[in-house]
This record gives C-alpha cells, sequence and structure tokens, in this order.
C-alpha cells in the first residue's frame, strides 16, 4: 500500500504545482510571509499556553504574558493567518482563482462568531473577574498592544492638566 500512496502525494503534488499559469511573483512571497509567520505564531502561542498549563497554581488564573498579552487568542489569529496566506498562494498560482477566497474567509467568520465567543463564555464562567479584566486590556483576536486599565488612563489624563471623570 505504501508505493500506491506514495504514487497517489506525487500526483497530487505534481498536479498542484502544474496549475498555476503565473511565475513567481510578490504573491508568492506575500503567502510565504503570511504562512510561515502564521505557523511560528501559532505554535509559540501554544507552546506558551501549554507552559502556562503546566504551572498553574490557582484555576482562576489568567495567562496574559508572551503573545497573550497582545491576543486573548494568538493561536487562533495564527490559524486563521494560515488560511489566508494559503489563499495568496491560490491567487499566485492563477488570479482566476479568487474564488477561493471563500476558504479564509468561512475559518475567519467561523472563529470570530463560533468558536471565540463560546471560549470567551466559559472562560468568563471558570476565571471570572480575572477575564473580564484580561477582556478589558486585551485584544480579542488581532495582536495589538495592551489597553491601560481605565482608572490609569484617568490618572494620566489628571496628571496632564486634562480632566478626570473620578470628580
Amino acid at each position: 500500500h505504501y508505493p500506491l500512496r506514495r504514487q497517489r502525494q506525487m500526483c497530487i503534488r505534481d498536479s498542484a504545482l502544474a496549475v498555476g499559469t503565473s511565475s513567481f511573483s510578490y504573491l508568492d512571497i506575500l503567502g510565504i510571509l503570511i504562512t510561515f509567520g502564521a505557523i511560528a505564531l501559532e505554535t509559540i502561542a501554544d507552546e506558551q499556553l501549554r507552559v502556562f498549563s503546566k504551572r498553574r497554581t490557582a484555576s482562576d488564573s489568567v495567562f496574559s504574558s508572551g503573545l497573550w498579552s497582545t491576543s486573548r487568542h494568538p493561536n487562533y489569529f495564527g490559524e486563521v493567518s494560515f488560511w489566508w496566506g494559503l489563499y495568496f498562494f491560490a491567487l499566485a498560482a492563477d488570479l482566476s482563482y479568487w474564488w477561493t477566497l471563500v476558504g479564509p474567509l468561512a475559518i475567519t467568520l467561523l472563529f470570530l462568531f463560533i468558536s471565540i465567543p463560546l471560549i470567551e463564555k466559559r472562560q468568563l464562567a471558570k476565571k471570572g473577574i480575572n477575564y473580564e479584566k484580561y477582556q478589558k486590556s486585551v485584544s480579542k483576536f488581532i495582536p495589538w498592544f495592551p489597553k491601560k486599565p481605565k482608572e490609569e488612563q484617568e490618572f494620566i489624563t489628571s496628571a496632564r492638566g486634562g480632566t478626570s471623570n473620578k470628580d
């Protein structure tokens, strides 16, 4: 069975390579950068979470270090980004494959409107106020700079001579 399976894999690989009508382009480079960046992001996020889970002492503790300080779901962002990278490979092969947009768009919507809301609801139930604070300071999906807590923002505004809501 092994030679037959290997032969099928080679046929699939060769037909995928032969389908493209374009030579190597900026879309290939974009696909490579996004895909490999996404793999790295997802791998690092999963490893950071694994280490945290092993060392966690309290069940209501929230992991907010490393990539998890920039996104509440960096591993999911990596997964979604991977599919967008594949989309750019499809475009690089032939621009008439624009319709393959359906794949990364569907996976993005699935994560944003089904998976993440379900996980967020479960995390709030398990971790309570700790997770609520985390939600207020860290981007839900796209890695971004952490937000300052509202109290700290008010203090900074007040210290600069602005008005504060604490009056």
